[in-house]
């Protein structure tokens, strides 16, 4: 049972003010024998209605009491002839619409407030639902941020390294102020590239990286170029590379590079 969604339907209030049917009240008091939390919220509310009666209470006009006794007295003083012939039912001399209208006016009082308790509880509910929403959300970016940390210090680590080895790829005449850079160690067993300049790819086409070893070309697979061009991309490492470059193919990479439409390549000193 969804104890909040029952609390916040309202139907708690319809019977403390003892407007449910008989079903439904039978409900209510089952919920409530089996549910703490309904039988507090049952409690909470009998006690504002309670508070709210005895705050907005009024004595009775002075002198009331001694008018209705003697109206009392003269019912009872009547003469039989006079009570056999009266048609049946209350006396018309009572005015009953004054203690009537009081109550009624109470059980409106106590609706209304029960009714704005209900109102406030549900904008409590929302705004919470949505300070919810805001903290998963600023939690995601905390989790994006300490991710973007974590891989910028281990790519520092990396270049820090004593064995690491830096191959500039220098354009060829497709491009000839494109460059790029490999970094290679073969400690770590690690190999890195950065685009420093190489220009976008147009549509339906992609950057493929190359090794070369033993004069034959390997496959190191497509990679993007950022608009910034300023995020190193881990890429696979080689085992003795005569020398890097990169080709313009078609999108998803080609099985062999195409010399005509190579944009950078550098060889490995030594």
């Amino acid at each position: 049972m969804d104890t909040t969604s029952y609390i916040e339907s309202g139907i708690l209030e319809a019977y403390v003010l003892g407007m449910l049917s008989h079903h439904e009240a039978l409900e209510v008091e089952h919920s409530r024998e089996n549910h703490s939390v309904i039988h507090k919220e049952l409690l909470a509310i009998e006690d504002a209605i309670s508070a709210y009666a005895t705050r907005y209470a009024k004595m009775p006009p002075e002198g009331m009491k001694a008018t209705i006794m003697e109206k009392i007295r003269a019912l009872n003083t009547t003469p039989k002839s006079d009570v056999t012939t009266a048609k049946p039912g209350p006396s018309s001399s009572f005015n009953w619409k004054l203690p009537l209208s009081a109550l009624l006016f109470g059980l409106l009082g106590a609706l209304a407030f029960a009714f704005q308790n209900l109102q406030a509880k549900n904008k409590l509910s929302g705004q919470l639902d949505q300070q919810n929403t805001e903290m998963i959300a600023t939690k995601d970016e905390c989790d994006q941020v300490k991710a973007e940390k974590l891989r910028l210090e281990n790519q520092l680590l990396f270049l820090r390294g004593i064995d690491n080895q830096t191959i500039r790829l220098e354009g060829t005449d497709k491009a000839p102020e494109a460059f790029a850079t490999i970094y290679w160690n073969k400690v770590t067993r690690q190999s890195y590239l950065d685009v420093n300049s190489l220009p976008a790819p147009p549509a339906g086409k992609q950057y493929q990286l190359w090794a070369i070893v033993d004069g034959k070309p390997v496959d190191m697979k497509v990679f993007e170029v950022s608009v910034d061009n300023n995020q190193l991309q881990k890429v696979d490492f080689i085992e003795k590379p005569q020398a890097f470059a990169v080709t313009l193919e078609d999108a998803g990479g080609n099985a062999t590079p195409t010399l005509t439409e190579m944009y950078v390549i550098g060889e490995i000193a030594g």
